[in-house]
Order: structure tokens, then sequence, then C-alpha cells
């Protein structure tokens, strides 16, 4: 059982809750669910979706660097089918560009990560180009940067 700070909400049949103030916990779950490694720094925050008492998504922020014009953070996202839901995408969303005044946010794909790559696509992240071979030695690890600006951000 999870415990947290939550706010629930119906999707279909069943409560989701969303996951506040449990950084550390759904920052490893959305570590685990990636394909390659990945290790956080210790200034990550990170919100979950709940479901059954169980974290079934999250999505974690990172790499926060102040601008006088907003600041930008990196936001690695992780879940199982269902999860998303216009409100959760919403939620996720806002935190970045309204509780911490970025004026971007940049996410990275693997290549060979084509599902990621479409729901990054889906979720209004900008195709901006490849960075060769970080995830892996191989064409498949090259990494896909995808970025998000406020004024391009339709889901707050």
């Amino acid at each position: 059982m999870v415990r947290h700070t939550s706010y629930g909400y119906g999707c279909g049949n069943s409560i989701m809750e969303l996951l506040f103030h449990n950084d550390e916990l759904v920052t490893k779950w959305v570590s685990a669910q990636q394909p390659y490694p990945v290790d956080f720094n210790s200034g990550t925050r990170a919100i979950g979706v709940v479901k059954n008492g169980g974290l079934i998504g999250g999505a974690v922020y990172s790499s926060y660097r102040d601008a006088p014009h907003g600041g930008s953070m990196e936001i690695t996202i992780a879940g199982k089918p269902g999860w998303l839901t216009r409100h959760s995408i919403r939620v996720l969303l806002f935190y970045p560009f309204e509780d911490c005044g970025c004026s971007r946010v940049t996410c990275l794909v693997a290549r060979g990560n084509r599902r990621s790559r479409d729901l990054a696509e889906r979720l209004g992240f900008k195709f901006e180009g490849t960075a060769r071979r970080v995830f892996s030695p191989h064409k498949s690890g090259d990494c896909m940067i995808y970025g998000l600006l406020k004024s391009e951000n339709r889901w707050i």
C-alpha cells in the first residue's frame, strides 16, 4: 500500500489518485520502468498515479535550470496502460510551468522507443534533434530530444 498525499479522481469505474510529496518512491518506480538505466540527481520532484494502492504511472522532474526568462527542466514519464488520463496530463504539465515557473520542458526519448516518442508528440512536445549514442553505443540508443514551451502547452 502506498502512503501518500493525494487527490482522487474518477476514471471509468475506478478511482485513481495523484501521489504528491513522495518523490523518492515515484522516482525509483519511474526509473525502473525505463529501457535504459536512469540515475536521477538528488533534486528531483515527482508525481505518481496510484490505483488500488499501487503505482501505475508517474513523472519525474529533473535538471532544473533557472533563467531570467523562466527556466527549464526535464521530464521523464512511465506508466502502465490506462494510467494517463486528461486530468493526470493536466496536472503533470501544470507543475513545471505554473508551480515551478518554467518556460520550457525537455523530454529525452530513446530512438528505439517509438511508443514514448509518439506519446511525447501527442502531448504537444516538438521534436528538436538527436543526440547520438546517449543511451547505448548502438543507433537505437540515440536520444531524441523533444521540447514543450509554455506558450505551446495546450493542457493548462
